[in-house]
């Protein structure tokens, strides 16, 4: 990214590709914007940037190299998603950006955690069974159709029964 592509994105709006923040956030919260903005179709989570309009660059405590490392490995072992960091010279200062890919079709990235998230205008949602099921009919086959080997209590956590029997009272099943 350049710094003009910088301004620009700031002179836009924050919405399902583009999320501000003005100083870092902790690993856990950028797993779920990665998991959300990937699903969303991918985009920019850049931090050193005012989230309310008229937005600015901001001064923040720039992470070292083995802080950033940390932080995309932590990324990755928290969601599975490889997120890019990238330090972009503005003329107001650095910023942080990280550039989440989108999600390969037929697959939807998740947090290890069992979150499901998509971004909706400018917030982070949970994801919905008919979401979930339309993203998987992408890839063309069933893959809940398939028998699976063992046995079940081996193979669910109990957070990821949560997180099923939430999805289930939105959809109203």
């Amino acid at each position: 990214m350049t710094p003009e592509e910088l301004s620009r994105i700031i002179a836009g709006r924050e919405g399902e590709q583009v999320e501000f923040k003005p100083s870092l956030l902790g690993r856990r919260e950028l797993a779920e914007y990665a998991v959300g903005l990937g699903n969303s179709g991918g985009g920019w989570l850049l931090t050193g940037i005012s989230d309310r309009p008229p937005r600015r660059v901001l001064p923040f405590s720039w992470p070292s190299e083995d802080e950033i490392q940390r932080i995309r490995t932590s990324i990755y072992d928290a969601a599975r998603v490889r997120v890019d960091l990238l330090r972009v010279e503005h003329p107001d200062g650095p910023v942080l950006a990280m550039r989440v890919p989108p999600r390969p079709r037929g697959m939807v990235f998740h947090t290890q955690d069992g979150k499901y998230l998509i971004r909706l205008d400018e917030g982070l949602r949970g994801m919905t069974l008919a979401e979930l099921d339309a993203i998987r009919r992408e890839a063309g086959g069933e893959i809940t159709a398939q028998p699976v080997v063992g046995a079940w209590s081996d193979l669910v956590r109990p957070a990821g029964l949560e997180a099923l029997r939430e999805l289930m009272r939105e959809a109203g099943a």
